[in-house]
């Protein structure tokens, strides 16, 4: 079975990412690639993701949601759990959250 998680489109924050949903609303997803933040730039992100992140531009041609949702992994410097995301123009677009406790290690994804 493939991965399937629940993508909110232009979140304003974390708590945007964990609204009830139909499972019809989970999509499969591909990590194109990591980007490492500090915790405090991560908490920062979590709690306000309107706005521009500079550490997310130059991403937009990478990432997409046609076939397959194609993000990033974005998480806090020796923090596990983190947001899939796909940017654009350095904003968030498209965030999931990742919770590195229920789905197991992430380095098995990122192949």
């Amino acid at each position: 079975m493939k991965e399937k998680v629940y993508f909110a489109r232009w979140p304003k924050s974390i708590v945007d990412t964990a609204r009830l949903h139909l499972l019809s609303d989970e999509k499969e997803y591909k990590i194109v690639g990591e980007v490492v933040i500090t915790p405090p730039e991560y908490v920062s992100l979590a709690l306000e993701m309107r706005g521009k992140w500079s550490f997310l531009l130059g991403y937009d041609e990478q990432c997409g949601e046609i076939p397959i949702v194609r993000c990033l992994y974005v998480h806090g410097e020796g923090i596990e759990d983190g947001l899939f995301i796909v940017p654009k123009r350095g904003s968030v677009y498209l965030a999931a959250t990742y919770t590195a406790s229920r789905d197991g290690k992430i380095e098995s994804i990122c192949q």
